[in-house]
Formats: C-alpha cells, structure tokens, sequence
C-alpha cells in the first residue's frame, strides 16, 4: 500500500515569538530578553509559549512597577506575573496603584478605595467581620487621603463594601455594616466561602485566604455630599427663620 502523505507541520516563524515577548513584558518582566532577538533556542520558546498560553484571554491586567510588585506580593495575577487583574474597571477609569498596596479607582464619580488585608484577617470570619467595621468607619489608613480628589477623607462617607478577589472587585456590594456582618457570618463558615459555579451551578467552597485579596469600598459621591450639604443648611436656616 502506497504511504499516506503527511504534511509537515508549518513551523511558527521566531519573529512571531519575539512580537508576543515584546507585547507581553510590560506584564512579564523575564521576556523582556527576548524583545530584539533575531533567534531563540527551544527553551526559549517554550518559555514564551507558557506565558502566552496563561495569559491568553484575560483582561483588565494592570501592570505594576518592581516597588509595587513587592507590596502586592502574594497578591499579583499568577507568580511570574508582575501585575494584578482589577476586573469591572473601564478603559477610562483612572486606576491609582499606591506603593502601599492600596488602589484607588475614579469610576465616573465614583471613588473606589481597594483596602488589601493580610492571609489571617481574610481567613478569619472574625478578622473579615472587624475589617468591615473598621470601613464603615473610616479607620483604614488615612494617608491615602491626598489621592481622593484632594478632598477630606473624613467628609466622604462609605456607600458600600465589596470584596476584592484575585479576579478584581466582586458584583456584590453590600450597603451597610449590619448587612456587611450578617453576609459575612452567612458566607464565611470555619473561615471558607460558600459559592455555587456559575459554569456547572455545583456549591463549591475555596480558602478565602487564597482568592480573596481584601475589601472594595465605594466612597459616596464628593459632589452628592457637597449638595446635600449645602441643602442641609439652607433648611435649617429656614427652620432658624421661622422660630424667630
């Protein structure tokens, strides 16, 4: 019987390589090697491919630069990896990355402080609970302060609290402490998530000390507050006027 003819796998050209390694490195720091070079040994390419492959689809990454990238450690997309994924964040919105591993993100006019928590408060039902306390408080760090519209952090109350994964800010965001603590007392059991696969609708549960990177918190709008404010002491010299 005569042989079946095989065609010879078409080779992928080492200019392709390169391409993907310059496009890639602003996020993979180890390609930037590979941005000019005219040949690459088979490990080489390997190496590309990898990275490729775990990149390949995902959106929203942001890179951060090597001061960042010690702050986030732990925290970054995938190790290897010298950015984080900030899902629900538009093109348009101004994303603040603080050496101190807070975010701030301006949506419009919204104000959205990332408030990044250690491996044991996230872990703990307790320590998730007291975090949430302490947002609807305004006790986390104040220095951040500078970098919210130049305003007063203490005239800008919290609307609500998210929580922030390793995927970004979660679609949930709860309002208030009281429901903040009882979502968290629901959710959080011997200190794991309870979540149902939005793919196969199983319940599934993962160590929130994993995914979970801390608490998203929505500030109220500067403007909203500015003329609630001013109307505020217009009705009360109205209610000065009429007691007179």
């Amino acid at each position: 019987m005569p042989k079946k003819r095989t065609s010879k796998k078409s080779q992928r050209p080492v200019k392709s390589y390169v391409d993907s390694a310059r496009e890639l490195a602003q996020f993979v720091p180890s390609l930037r090697k590979y941005r000019n070079r005219k040949t690459l040994k088979p490990s080489e390419k390997s190496a590309i491919t990898r990275k490729e492959k775990l990149l390949k689809g995902v959106t929203n990454l942001f890179p951060l630069t090597k001061k960042q990238a010690r702050k986030f450690r732990g925290k970054t997309f995938a190790p290897g990896i010298r950015a984080i994924r900030l899902r629900n964040v538009e093109p348009e919105d101004k994303v603040i990355i603080h050496n101190n591993g807070d975010i701030t993100i301006k949506e419009g006019k919204n104000i959205w402080l990332y408030w990044p928590l250690d491996r044991e408060t996230v872990r703990s039902r307790k320590g998730m609970k007291e975090a949430g306390t302490l947002a609807f408080e305004k006790k986390f760090p104040i220095e951040i302060a500078a970098d919210l519209a130049k305003k007063a952090f203490d005239k800008l109350e919290v609307q609500g609290v998210s929580l922030w994964t390793n995927a970004g800010r979660s679609d949930e965001v709860v309002r208030d402490l009281e429901a903040f603590l009882r979502w968290v007392s629901e959710k959080w059991q011997a200190g794991r998530y309870i979540r149902v696969s939005q793919y196969t609708g199983e319940i599934t549960s993962s160590d929130p000390g994993i995914w979970v990177q801390g608490i998203a918190i929505l500030l109220e709008n500067a403007e909203f507050v500015k003329r609630r404010r001013a109307l505020q002491k217009k009705t009360k010299k109205r209610q000065a006027k009429r007691k007179k």
